[in-house]
């Protein structure tokens, strides 16, 4: 029960950096990117995910499938937690500027840099002892996660 809290945590994290997003934008781009960022998030590692434990199988060095989905929903957790953590800033920064743009271009950023720190820890979770291709295959993976998210985000807005 407390794992499933936890995990709701995260999933408000990326709602409300969503929220954060859109709040100059007026009220249907927030709602969109408030429900829309959560949605990315899992919509884009239920989607890469496959990908990377097949890649690290046939290199060798794939974890249990069990392993892979706790460690991938240990990431999304953490994310979510670290947007959580981040969100309320981004309120003010977005709100206290004549741009109305410049909530959203900080979290593009926000989910970027959040992003990266997931994928560190899930390659330091998943891949720390092992030999062989694993960092190419993993950063590859990182880099076509990274841009078909920000490729589903720029649609939210489209």
């Amino acid at each position: 029960m407390r794992a499933q809290k936890i995990h709701a945590l995260a999933l408000l994290g990326a709602a409300l950096l969503g929220a954060a997003m859109g709040a100059q934008l007026g009220l249907e781009f927030t709602a969109r990117l408030s429900l829309g960022v959560p949605f990315v998030l899992l919509g884009v590692l239920v989607m890469t995910t496959p990908a990377l434990y097949i890649t690290s199988a046939f290199s060798g060095v794939a974890p249990s499938a069990k392993i892979m989905l706790h460690e991938v929903g240990a990431i999304l957790r953490d994310g979510g937690v670290i947007l959580l953590g981040v969100a309320p800033a981004l309120f003010f920064m977005g709100s206290t500027t004549l741009n109305p743009w410049v909530g959203y271009a900080l979290g593009q950023l926000t989910l970027t840099v959040t992003a990266l720190i997931a994928f560190g820890l899930l390659y330091q979770r998943l891949f720390q002892g092992a030999k062989g291709k694993r960092l190419p295959l993993f950063a590859l993976w990182a880099l076509v996660t990274l841009g078909i998210g920000h490729h589903l985000l720029s649609r939210l807005i489209a």
